[in-house]
């Protein structure tokens, strides 16, 4: 549970950034406008690097998601073929020694997939990814940066208002 103090001060943080306009002159409201987005703009940067990066660590791996993908329906196949095996008392051993097979590979392949797709490629763009979904929206904004700032903190008391009522 969230606390409504914290509740209370997220709305107070938004209300001060979206309202600070109103109690500062136009000419310093464009200075405070102009650096938030250069700084915004700086982490957008940083952020894109940072995708590209992995996307080049996908492109990299690329051949191993392709083998471990045709190892798995290789292991899938081999697992269709324990039923035509083990009808037969003479060839259950085959069934047996298939149905192994299958297993192994479907699990080495999983295992390869977990660990160079989801560990080492995907995973490692979640924050660069929220943080250019974050800069885009702060850079289009038409209210500001600063502006867009408050409405970030308006939505996290919204947010944290419903886990409180959902108990969540």
């Amino acid at each position: 549970m969230v606390s409504e103090l914290t509740i209370l001060k997220l709305q107070v943080v938004a209300a001060i950034f979206m309202g600070y306009d109103y109690f500062i002159s136009s000419k310093i409201k464009d200075r405070l406008d102009e650096w938030a987005k250069n700084r915004i703009h700086d982490i957008q940067i940083q952020s894109n690097d940072a995708i590209k990066a992995q996307v080049q660590v996908l492109k990299h791996n690329l051949r191993t998601y392709v083998i471990a993908f045709a190892v798995m329906v290789a292991g899938a196949i081999s697992l269709r073929f324990v039923a035509v095996f083990e009808q037969d008392q003479r060839t259950v051993l085959i069934a047996i020694a298939f149905g192994l097979m299958s297993v192994v590979l479907m699990l080495g392949a999983f295992k390869t997939v977990l660990d160079r797709l989801v560990i080492e490629g995907l995973a490692p763009m979640v924050i660069p990814l929220g943080a250019r979904a974050l800069a885009a929206y702060l850079l289009f904004t038409s209210k500001g940066v600063i502006a867009g700032i408050g409405m970030i903190f308006l939505l996290a008391s919204f947010w944290a208002r419903y886990a409180n009522a959902t108990g969540s």
